[in-house]
């Protein structure tokens, strides 16, 4: 059994698209859970519609609006087993990608992570994953788990990026974890109001919190001394890379950005040694990329913040 997991907070231009790449494919097994997490459109309406016409294959649940975070853990309490997916109602996915999954779970993996497309308003990225913790994305749509896998963990509630507090424990449990190359999701990034689009100073930094829970739970409490490296490479794409680099061109305020720093620093310091010269995560294959993403990260971390936005903003327009 493939479950499909789909919150839905006022998405009524969005989720008829959603479901109707899931419904076309061969839906043996397969059942689509929809939590209206207290939606005000017609996102309701629209899922009542689909919940009758594919009667025992979409399910519809009412909540009242607890966020994202709830309306997944609410979806998660309605699956007892086989495997889940969980995607977004504003995305949708490729049209065997049901049946590639599928495929693939006759090597009875815990984890299959695969690629997704994202989608712009004038083009298109493809992205590609890997197993680890970092290089498999903190994103829960390009991963099927296992329902046994997950347990009794739940999605972090009240946090902007509660994936990041769940997916990488999940990865880092994982006893047997896959990954294909096919593309089997796009990722619709041409919302303006979207998460992606959004850079809320209070926020962003959301990513600490979530990364030190991943931390708890896998080199404290279940004491994984063998995932020391892909956790700190985890806290450095997303305290480094996601939090400063990719934000704060769009902080103009300098003591919002001093907080930032000042934050990231302090967790960074306290959990691992040496962090600044171990990392070797911005390499990327192209040298004059790597020293210029090294000469602002640098400028960044010592608020030299007039050089650091000299060069990153010319170098994001070069697109190196």
């Amino acid at each position: 059994m493939i479950s499909i997991v789909i919150p839905v907070y006022n998405m009524e231009n969005y989720i008829a698209r959603c479901l109707d790449s899931i419904l076309i494919q061969d839906m043996t097994n397969v059942k689509i859970i929809c939590v209206n997490d207290g939606s005000t459109d017609s996102s309701e309406t629209i899922l009542r519609k689909y919940a009758s016409e594919y009667e025992n294959v979409v399910e519809c649940i009412n909540t009242a609006n607890y966020g994202r975070a709830e309306a997944r853990n609410t979806g998660i309490e309605h699956v007892t087993e086989g495997y889940v997916w969980f995607i977004d109602p504003d995305d949708y996915v490729a049209k065997d990608a049901i049946s590639i999954l599928r495929e693939q779970l006759k090597k009875k993996p815990e984890v299959i992570v695969f690629n997704w497309i994202s989608l712009y308003k004038e083009h298109k990225e493809y992205s590609n994953f890997g197993k680890g913790l970092a290089s498999s994305g903190s994103g829960s749509a390009n991963k099927l788990f296992k329902r046994s896998l997950i347990d009794k963990y739940r999605y972090p509630s009240g946090y902007w990026y509660e994936d990041l507090g769940f997916i990488p424990i999940l990865l880092g449990l994982s006893k047997h974890t896959i990954n294909i190359k096919d593309y089997l999701y796009f990722y619709d990034r041409s919302r303006p109001d979207s998460q992606t689009n959004s850079y809320d100073v209070n926020k962003i930094t959301d990513t600490i919190p979530m990364c030190e829970l991943v931390y708890e739970i896998l080199v404290v409490k279940n004491k994984r001394a063998d995932l020391l490296k892909q956790v700190q490479a985890l806290f450095y794409q997303h305290l480094i890379i996601n939090t400063i680099l990719m934000k704060f061109i769009h902080i103009e305020n300098y003591e919002d950005r001093n907080k930032i720093i000042d934050r990231v620093l302090k967790t960074m310091n306290t959990k691992f040694e040496n962090w600044e010269d171990s990392i070797k995560y911005l390499s990327s294959g192209n040298f004059i990329k790597y020293l210029l993403k090294r000469f602002v990260v640098f400028c960044y971390l010592r608020k030299k913040y007039f050089f650091a936005d000299f060069i990153w903003i010319r170098y994001a327009k070069n697109k190196y």
